[in-house]
């Protein structure tokens, strides 16, 4: 009995550390999005260009324009995610002309709930990534649960992450990303 204890807590121990290897990187707060994951072509479903990458909201590469990127992670079947869309919306549209991106991220989309349907949730165009990889989604870069919101400097730097609705916190990184940003050096 003994001997199928060990046996079992081998085994055990080997598909953890082989899991282990196999997930995908998680970013955490005050970590930087790797280059190689801001170069990575994310495919846009509705309201903008085709692809996207992180890259081009970074400033150390695309030429010195400056941006806080506000990264709205959802899975669109979940009711919790679905009724902040409104509120994300206008709070992404308080600061737009600020330096503010909002972009939409979703995995796990249905015939109940495609890409189309969650656009036309909202009001104001914002682009909508849909993460349907079958190697490394883009919303798992920072983990379940959902909803996430992660807000990103200028350098790609996590300065917010948080789940769900809590839009004091999500405000105040928002306007901790533009302090940054030398169009904003006075807030």
């Amino acid at each position: 009995m003994k001997t199928i204890y060990i046996v079992i807590r081998h085994i055990f121990v080997f598909l953890t550390i082989l899991t282990g290897f196999s997930i995908s990187q998680v970013y955490e707060l005050g970590n930087t999005i790797t280059l190689e994951h801001q170069n990575l072509d994310l495919s846009v479903c509705a309201g903008g260009d085709d692809i996207l990458n992180l890259s081009s909201y970074n400033h150390n590469i695309n030429g010195g324009d400056e941006y806080v990127i506000w990264l709205d992670v959802f899975a669109p079947t979940w009711y919790t995610c679905q009724l902040e869309v409104p509120d994300n919306e206008d709070l992404a549209q308080m600061y737009s002309d600020q330096g503010l991106v909002y972009i939409q991220a979703g995995i796990l989309w249905t015939e109940t709930m495609n890409c189309s349907d969650w656009f036309n949730l909202g009001e104001d165009g914002y682009p909508v990534i849909i993460d349907d990889s079958e190697d490394e989604n883009f919303v798992d870069w920072f983990g379940p649960p959902y909803p996430k919101n992660v807000i990103l400097n200028k350098d790609m730097e996590i300065i917010h992450i948080s789940f769900g609705r809590h839009y004091p916190a999500i405000e105040s990184g928002i306007l901790l990303g533009m302090s940054q940003l030398s169009i904003n050096e006075d807030m």
